[in-house]
């Protein structure tokens, strides 16, 4: 079992490593103006690949405090949409071609949001599991089972 999940967290290194390489030769070997736009942008694509990649291992890890199917889904689900937001923003970049600030602005705005977001993901999973361990106790011991107060 181990093994298995020492292979998926190399694998999915590997596949960043791979994107990463390919973002880095697309942009100093594609027609693109080097500009402070520009290398924000591309600074800010690396970092939510790198964010990416770490969120991509913990899904991986054992979910041993957590809720393994709210977790898994739930961050996976952010991912996604953090990455796609990251993407869309730099197609938009043009539009702050006069304003940089706002474009930094928007690129930190996006990152502290997946942060946030990724956070309520680790302590609501953490709760549900937590929930769920106290109701399990709770049949396993026959609480349920008995009768409340004016019961039958």
């Amino acid at each position: 079992m181990v093994m298995i999940m020492n292979r998926g967290i190399l694998l999915t290194v590997c596949i960043f490593a791979i994107v990463v390489l390919v973002v880095v030769a697309g942009f100093f070997l594609l027609d693109i103006e080097k500009v402070a736009l520009s290398y924000w942008g591309f600074g800010s694509l690396l970092f939510s690949l790198a964010v990416s990649m770490l969120a991509a291992i913990t899904i991986l890890l054992p979910k041993k405090r957590r809720n393994a199917v709210f977790y898994s889904f739930g961050l996976s689900s952010a991912t996604t949409l953090y990455l796609t937001a990251i993407i869309v923003g730099l197609i938009a970049s043009k539009a702050f071609e006069k304003n940089l600030n706002g474009f930094i602005l928007l690129q930190v705005i996006i990152h502290s949001l997946f942060i946030i977001t990724a956070i309520i993901i680790f302590l609501a999973s953490e709760h549900i599991r937590n929930k769920n361990v106290e109701t399990q106790k709770k049949l396993d011991s026959g609480e349920y089972d008995r009768p409340k107060r004016g019961g039958f």
